[in-house]
């Protein structure tokens, strides 16, 4: 499928059921992942947004399909302005774990960026957490200053998240 077949599909938008039928071809291998995942930084945001959708369900189907792909995974994370592409695109990182200690130092970096930044969407937040949560450890002093910044801004997020952050503040403070 090319690019503009992409955009013919994604721009007109999905029911449930084509959408299902798409995430089950990839996830089969009987399309180009290459070209999706070039269509996750579609300017047009609709597109973008569709397509790294079922990109991550598939890739939840057939993690295989990230293999390799944690590098250009994170380029796309920092190249994203679409907040939703960013979310999916952070959840298939999380898949692609254990990452190289380069792809660590990286994304240590960038959950700091995305948790402190007001204009990140709360589940770019969340999983940023989630990332801290495997590797902060590991780097302990960069660690210590993510937990400072999750307390400071819990109280101004949701409260699923305050609660989210609750928990994690909880298990990780300690030890």
């Amino acid at each position: 499928m090319t690019q503009s077949e992409l955009e013919s599909i994604f721009t007109k938008g999905l029911r449930k059921e084509p959408r299902e039928l798409i995430v089950q071809q990839i996830s089969r291998g009987e399309m180009d992942v290459d070209v999706l995942f070039n269509a996750c930084l579609n300017p047009n945001s609709t597109v973008a947004m569709k397509v790294s959708w079922v990109l991550g369900e598939a890739c939840k189907n057939n993690s295989d399909l990230l293999e390799d792909r944690e590098k250009q995974l994170v380029e796309m994370l920092e190249e994203s302005p679409v907040q939703g592409v960013r979310r999916e695109l952070i959840k298939m990182i999380i898949l692609c774990y254990p990452w190289s200690k380069e792809t660590e130092t990286e994304l240590l970096d960038l959950c700091m960026v995305l948790t402190e930044a007001e204009e990140t969407a709360t589940a770019e937040k969340y999983f940023s957490m989630k990332i801290m949560g495997k590797i902060g450890h590991d780097y302990w002093n960069l660690f210590q200053e993510y937990l400072e910044l999750l307390e400071a801004i819990s109280p101004f997020q949701t409260n699923a998240f305050q609660r989210q952050a609750a928990k994690f503040l909880a298990k990780h403070r300690d030890s």
